[in-house]
């Protein structure tokens, strides 16, 4: 009786850890990311030919997908994510649990072949919490050239392991944007402020609301811009006129500005305690006989 005890104890040590094991619901998510600064239209179109393709593949009962953010909080361990333009989630039922496995497997193996312009992300339902990845490393700083250049290490780190899944951060892609370069002595003449000039741009480029419509029980914006070939079109601004205080007329946009200049911004900044935070973020994978504490055991050792 002792040498059985002795012996369970040991192999009791080998036992792979899971707090809150995955549910029985033959049903999984497939998290889809398009590259930052992805109009929310596009990645409609994507995700309507990836849903498609899904339910295309057999012992499937049905998929649903929201765009742009996470679905209705549909039971309580269900953490939806937040609202970005290009993030879309699908949700796949199966005739059961065996059958979801196989479509794992194969969509594992071939969305990314299929669809080259998103990444893809699958995740099982759990019992327990839901967040973004099992596996997170939080960068704090007040530089975020510097939380990137630490993110590619930590980064090199977890794509180092062949158990890594889905390594990225929260930050996302920089995006590009043109910027004015506003000339202060020129607009002070004719009595025009930074404040002025953006408040036309963003008129011009983004719209304002002026009103609401109501149709039945929805309240619908009324929005004033430039028509879309127009806001497209470089060649716009050139066409733009602001209004002078000093002259009392409106004269062309390009008299207070000097030249645009395109630039690398950061689209999205995460905080944490009022810093900024940097998460590094990976996944085990779920496929396989690893754990994600098995996972983060491993990488401990790093």
């Amino acid at each position: 009786m002792i040498a059985l005890l002795v012996s369970a104890v040991m192999a009791f040590g080998l036992v792979k850890q899971s707090f809150f094991p995955p549910s029985n619901t033959p049903m999984f998510f497939v998290d889809m990311w398009m590259p930052e600064g992805t109009d929310i239209r596009q990645t409609l179109k994507q995700t309507e030919q990836v849903e498609a393709y899904i339910q295309d593949q057999d012992n499937v009962e049905f998929v649903s997908s929201t765009v742009g953010q996470g679905l209705q909080r549909f039971m309580l361990t269900y953490q939806p994510e937040k609202s970005y333009e290009g993030y879309s989630q699908l949700q796949v039922r199966t005739t059961s649990r065996d059958n979801m496995f196989e479509l794992l497997n194969k969509l594992d193996e071939e969305l990314s072949s299929q669809f080259a312009a998103p990444t893809f992300q699958l995740r099982l339902m759990e019992f327990g919490p839901s967040p973004a990845s099992k596996i997170e490393a939080r960068i704090i700083g007040p530089d975020p050239q510097v939380l990137r250049d630490i993110a590619v290490q930590v980064e090199d780190v977890l794509l180092a392991d062949p158990g890594s899944r889905n390594v990225r951060h929260d930050w996302r892609e920089r995006t590009k944007q043109l910027v004015p370069q506003f000339n202060e002595s020129k607009a002070r003449r004719l009595g025009i402020s930074k404040e002025d000039l953006s408040s036309t741009l963003q008129l011009a480029f983004g719209g304002n609301t002026i009103g609401v419509f109501r149709d039945g029980t929805q309240m619908l914006p009324i929005v004033t811009r430039l028509t879309e070939a127009e806001r497209v079109d470089y060649a716009s601004l050139q066409n733009i006129s602001i209004w002078s205080p000093m002259l009392q007329t409106y004269v062309p946009v390009e008299q207070v500005i000097d030249n645009v200049t395109l630039e690398w911004q950061e689209p999205i900044i995460q905080r944490r305690d009022r810093k900024r935070t940097l998460t590094v973020l990976a996944d085990h994978d779920v496929l396989g006989d690893e754990t994600a504490a098995s996972y983060s055991l491993v990488l401990s050792h790093r």
